[in-house]
């Protein structure tokens, strides 16, 4: 786009916000491509427009998209270039954000002790900035990565706080995913509860993809799919 910037009162284009955003919207639907190619038009349209904060903003969104997409090479690469332009020009709240995707990579890439002590810090930082939104999502993120290190009981408590958080605030976008994470530290019987009650929301607000997941979650454990269907519709 040859034009200026147009600013959101958040500082960012708005192009590049709208296009960042939807990104997730999509995979949530159940189309992962143009999730990740929508992630990728708004850093280049941030960096045709050369506005910094409008491409650490594009970038931070893109790392989250494939963190999604279970993308552990490019949500490093994003977060990494997220972590450095925030460091240069002093963006605090994504300098945080990427902090929380960097230690999950470090999960997946065996070092989850490691990931536990940086995203624990970020989510330090994040609260000392007052900054709470997705803080479900995050939490979830630590989770796992306390699941990588072992250490079932600290996941199981961060993951009833992200529960309740996500309930109390009305954030639940993530929050069928985060049940089915605390779904496979409990026994059987209980697991399958929290399995069809996580599929039933996901079916609920149409987010096909984590639909499909937790449909996946239930055949492994059960062997037979949720009633009404597949989940994959």
């Amino acid at each position: 786009d040859e034009r200026a910037p147009q600013l959101s009162v958040f500082g960012s284009d708005l192009g590049v916000f709208s296009r960042a955003y939807y990104a997730h919207a999509l995979w949530l639907l159940g189309d992962a491509e143009a999730a990740a190619a929508q992630a990728e038009d708004a850093i280049a349209l941030a960096r045709r427009l050369g506005h910094v904060y409008s491409e650490t903003l594009a970038l931070a969104f893109a790392a989250l998209t494939y963190q999604l997409r279970r993308d552990v090479s490019k949500v490093f690469s994003c977060a990494t270039a997220v972590r450095a332009l925030s460091e240069r020009y002093g963006f605090a709240y994504y300098l945080d954000w990427a902090g929380v995707l960097l230690g999950w990579v470090r999960g997946r890439e065996g070092r989850p002790e490691d990931g536990v002590r940086l995203i624990e810090t970020a989510l330090e930082h994040l609260e000392s900035q007052r900054a709470q939104v997705r803080r479900p999502y995050f939490l979830a993120l630590l989770a796992e990565t306390l699941v990588t290190a072992g250490r079932l009981g600290r996941a199981a408590s961060i993951l009833d706080a992200a529960i309740e958080m996500a309930i109390s605030r009305r954030e639940v976008w993530w929050l069928p995913e985060i049940l089915r994470l605390r779904a496979d530290l409990e026994p059987q019987a209980a697991r399958e509860r929290l399995l069809r009650r996580a599929w039933e929301m996901a079916r609920e607000q149409g987010s096909r993809s984590l639909e499909a997941q937790i449909s996946a979650a239930l055949m492994t454990h059960t062997g037979r799919p949720p009633s009404g269907g597949s989940g994959t519709g």
